[in-house]
């Protein structure tokens, strides 16, 4: 029935991050309605749920692009469940850190230190230094323990 669907998946494909504006929008706007509206939705059956995963393994597979931007988002979702922090309250946090780890200062790869009580991020760290924290259990006491052990203690 359409006469250019070529042309209007081209458009589509071009401003959906206008339609994922909107949709933001009208959910902060009306939280009641859509509130409303997912409490009226009816579940998925266990065919339809199979039917989903079978079409979203397929295109993970077959589509490079598909498969980056789901493991971007699986990253984004963890910073947020995990740590209550962005991936630019992340990246910001690095810049502040000049992209070294907090303890040792070595520029690495660097992983996010967290309070185990409060659920708060303390900084970034490299490998070894979240693990020796974390063996620490987050003891200051400890940790100073330990380095008044290794300054005695060196030959």
């Amino acid at each position: 029935r359409r006469k250019h669907p070529e042309k209007i998946s081209a458009y589509k494909e071009k401003t959906k991050h206008k339609a994922a504006g909107y949709v933001a929008a009208y959910r902060k706007r009306h939280p009641d309605r859509v509130k409303a509206q997912l409490k009226n939705r009816k579940p998925m059956t266990p065919e339809q749920k199979a039917k989903r995963n079978v079409r979203s393994k397929k295109k993970y597979q077959e589509d490079p692009n598909y498969r980056i931007s789901q493991l971007a988002r699986t990253r984004r979702n963890h910073l947020v469940r995990r740590y209550g922090i962005t991936e630019e309250d992340r990246d910001a946090l690095a810049k502040k850190q000049k992209h070294k780890c907090a303890v040792c200062r070595r520029e690495t790869k660097l992983y996010i230190d967290h309070c185990h009580k409060s659920k708060k991020v303390r900084g970034l760290l490299c490998h070894k230094c979240n693990v020796m924290v974390g063996m620490a259990e987050d003891n200051g006491a400890t940790l100073r323990a330990a380095a008044a052990y290794v300054e005695e203690a060196s030959i």
